[in-house]
């Protein structure tokens, strides 16, 4: 979900690409569970970035 929102996703383009969590929780609590999920990433930028930084370095090891 952070890479979705670093390259301008909403919380719509989001959901279709989790379907699972609309089904599995219903419509209203994955969305809602999107938008909790968004709120933290707004709010912790900085560890955010260390997490997909660090994801990005194992991906280019396994490359």
């Amino acid at each position: 979900m952070a890479w979705a929102l670093r390259h301008g996703q909403v919380i719509n383009e989001i959901l279709d690409d989790f379907p699972a969590l609309q089904e599995y929780w219903g419509p209203a609590r994955g969305r809602e569970m999107v938008e909790e999920a968004v709120a933290f990433i707004r709010e912790h930028p900085q560890h955010v970035d260390e997490y997909l930084k660090e994801k990005q370095r194992l991906w280019e090891k396994l490359v």
